[in-house]
């Protein structure tokens, strides 16, 4: 069975032999001049702020206060409304960025800069540093359309240029939640219960999971990355990407979290780490047992409506990452989740396995999202 399920992940991306499982990865060693003893810590931010922040009560105030506590070098932001609807211009990614920015330079005098991009939805990001390239649109390989579900920014960090991706990609084909017995989201299953029973078969999961086209987005981003690398950039790639990992769904795993014995490996996670890129996360706490890292559905005590979709299974998951490019001169000293300390468990509250210090509580004890957040701190050789 493992040898199928290999053959099938194989075949269905055969067609992207340039990217070859070879070693890709940018290991730039520091420069002439250059010591390791010169490292700067870099703090990023990731969280999905579900719909524009229109799922719970004074939804800005409570971003720019939990963004006030953390004071992030990097932030990046997914689940905007498209652009240019007036109706929705409060839930705006130019609004609530901007709104965002002049409330933590009243308060601290600090100046975040900010960029956004519409594709298939909208995603934002704020840094404290000079930005370099504003937003750019990524060429994909397939058709002459850019990539939808991402977009590009550059920074100047001391001197070292750093490549940021922001990223949400496509909820349907939700293909993690067939063994738990629901629909994935796409026909002919739609989100309902499926009448018989959970789908197991790790071969017609990942049949599934790659309809969904997440697995172009993984191939665009390490040909954009391996452009930005050659240019002596470093790259950071961050998003909910409606996707598990294959470093969580193992033998190990297979009989908690509605896993029902299912070992995935999940086309995204697969293609980025065979192609140079390190899970933060995952660096940090390699054990998924002791160190799930649910970052969705999680019990917002302030939401207007439910957080959880599969309300008869347990449908935690870790879908929001972030990763980081091979490269001798970033690694990661610490990360830690951000939000509230309880998920959804067949459609109830539920505490789940977290080590001292892995989450950190919203600023106030209110929560904006129906997904915990990641922060994330790299190490970074600054340029000399």
């Amino acid at each position: 069975m493992r040898f199928r399920i290999v053959v099938a992940v194989l075949a269905l991306t055969s067609f992207f032999q340039a990217f070859s499982h070879a070693d890709v990865r940018a290991d730039i060693s520091p420069g002439v001049g250059e010591s390791r003893d010169s490292v700067m810590p870099l703090t990023f931010f990731q969280l999905n702020i579900w719909e524009g922040l229109g799922n719970i009560d004074n939804g800005q105030d409570v971003l720019n206060d939990q963004l006030l506590s953390l004071m992030p070098d990097v932030a990046s932001f997914c689940e905007f409304p498209s652009k240019g609807d007036e109706a929705v211009k409060e839930a705006s990614a130019e609004y609530i960025l901007g709104q965002a920015t002049d409330y933590i330079f009243e308060k601290t005098g600090v100046r975040y800069y900010k960029t956004s991009m519409t594709g298939s939805g909208t995603r934002g990001i704020l840094t404290r540093f000079p930005i370099v390239e504003g937003a750019s649109p990524v060429a994909s390989s397939k058709g002459t359309d850019p990539q939808p579900w991402f977009y590009r920014t550059v920074i100047d960090f001391h001197g070292q240029e750093i490549a940021i991706y922001s990223s949400h990609s496509v909820h349907y084909y939700y293909a993690c939640y067939l063994p738990r017995g629901y629909g994935d989201g796409a026909e002919p299953y739609g989100w309902r219960k499926l009448k018989d029973g959970p789908i197991t078969d790790s071969e017609t999961i990942v049949e599934r999971d790659v309809l969904g086209d997440r697995i172009q987005m993984a191939v665009d981003l390490v040909g954009d990355v391996r452009k930005q690398a050659e240019k002596g950039r470093i790259c950071i790639f961050a998003g909910d990407l409606n996707q598990p990992s294959h470093l969580d769904w193992t033998e190990e795993t297979k009989t908690h979290w509605g896993h029902n014995g299912a070992v995935v490996p999940w086309s995204v996670s697969s293609f980025l780490l065979s192609h140079g890129f390190h899970d933060a996360y995952r660096v940090v706490y390699p054990d998924p047992l002791k160190n799930p890292g649910f970052t969705w559905p999680v019990y917002n005590k302030d939401a207007r409506k439910s957080t959880a979709w599969a309300p008869e299974a347990d449908e935690r998951d870790r879908i929001d990452f972030v990763y980081y490019y091979g490269d001798a001169r970033i690694t990661v000293s610490k990360a830690r989740l951000v939000g509230p300390d309880m998920t959804i468990e067949y459609g109830n509250p539920a505490r789940d396995p977290l080590s001292q210090g892995e989450l950190l509580l919203p600023a106030n004890d209110i929560w904006c999202s129906d997904h915990r957040g990641l922060l994330v701190t790299f190490s970074i050789c600054a340029a000399q």
